[in-house]
């Protein structure tokens, strides 16, 4: 596999699911309030050498291991993602959408399959990055008890030593070890925070995605049908939560992962314990509102990072709460989530 340029955080194959008949895409840039017509998904969440590892000393070549990988998992993700709205649009051609609720359409095998991508996908983007910079930043007051606690340990180390040796370490030759000691500490953080951020993106990745689709398998799955006359949004950070109790993670309870499938069909995934009124609905198709397709869309533009998409250019839903939300449109916004009154019935 040659060197990858331009690297994908919400993938092409998915993004081609909104597009209109030549498969290009409408985007709302909500930082420069600006609306940008009819793109090629080429061009569409993607950064340069997003993934890349930092190159190692003395070699030319770049490391993509990460790119190599999601290509190999797209292929596959594309396949079941593509036989599910095949096997759903088959069920829509025979049936209305109204007569479509609580039948069942996903497998046991689709639902661990599409898990598994989800979970993947919510943890890829460039939202989850900058939000992991984020936490960086908030805990910078925390590096003063790092160094507290470099310099005890280091401190404990020389008694021992001194101790098992019964010898006296120099003074200055103490304080050299420990200033060394400490910057090799800041070094490594720093680099955490900046260059290193691909590789701790790539580790959190493999260390935290099996968890996660164990966490969204365990929640009770419907299938959104939209006939409505509006079209659903996806976005640049495409799994979106929106708590209905106050904690607002994976598997706490309340929580509503939703995840858009294309414009007309939605994956939407409710906490069990708040939800246990819903277990019936599992695996099934959902008629939905215009009302739900518009609070969905919402969450796509609260907890996008900067780029809405859609078939359609009709985005004056963005552009209301850009105006009446001024921070949810900035670079320097606060993340909010939508709490929605209740999932479809």
């Amino acid at each position: 596999m040659s060197n990858v340029k331009n690297q994908h955080y919400v993938p092409q194959f998915y993004l081609k699911y909104f597009t209109n008949q030549q498969e290009k895409l409408c985007r709302f840039d909500k930082i420069e309030k600006k609306r940008l017509l009819f793109t090629n998904v080429k061009n569409l969440a993607c950064e340069k050498y997003f993934y890349d590892f930092p190159q190692q000393s003395g070699t030319k070549e770049r490391q993509q291991p990460m790119e190599k990988w999601f290509s190999e998992l797209e292929t596959k993700a594309s396949k079941f993602m593509n036989h599910i709205q095949k096997k759903i649009q088959g069920i829509l051609s025979l049936k209305p959408s109204e007569e479509v609720d609580s039948l069942q359409v996903l497998t046991q095998d689709q639902k661990l399959d599409l898990a598994y991508w989800v979970a993947v996908q919510s943890l890829r983007t460039n939202y989850f990055r900058d939000f992991s910079k984020e936490f960086w930043q908030k805990t910078q007051p925390l590096i003063p008890n790092i160094v507290e606690e470099v310099e005890d340990e280091l401190s404990r180390r020389r008694n021992n030593f001194e101790e098992d040796n019964s010898i006296k370490v120099d003074e200055s030759l103490a304080n050299e070890i420990k200033k060394d000691r400490l910057n090799q500490c800041m070094s490594t953080l720093s680099y955490l925070e900046n260059d290193g951020m691909p590789i701790t993106q790539a580790k959190f990745i493999f260390d935290h995605c099996k968890e996660l689709a164990e966490i969204l398998l365990n929640h009770i799955w419907l299938i959104g049908v939209n006939s409505t006359d509006k079209l659903f949004f996806t976005s640049d950070n495409p799994v979106v939560m929106a708590p209905h109790l106050e904690s607002s993670g994976y598997s706490s309870e309340g929580i509503e992962v939703v995840f858009p499938i294309n414009s007309k069909l939605i994956l939407i995934m409710l906490e069990k314990k708040y939800f246990r009124h819903k277990l019936n609905l599992e695996r099934t198709l959902v008629p939905l509102t215009r009302e739900y397709v518009l609070d969905y869309n919402r969450l796509q533009v609260l907890q996008s990072s900067r780029f809405i998409y859609s078939q359609s250019d009709d985005f004056a839903l963005v552009e209301e709460i850009c105006n009446t939300n001024p921070d949810v449109c900035s670079n320097n916004r606060e993340r909010l989530q939508l709490k929605l009154n209740s999932p479809p019935k």
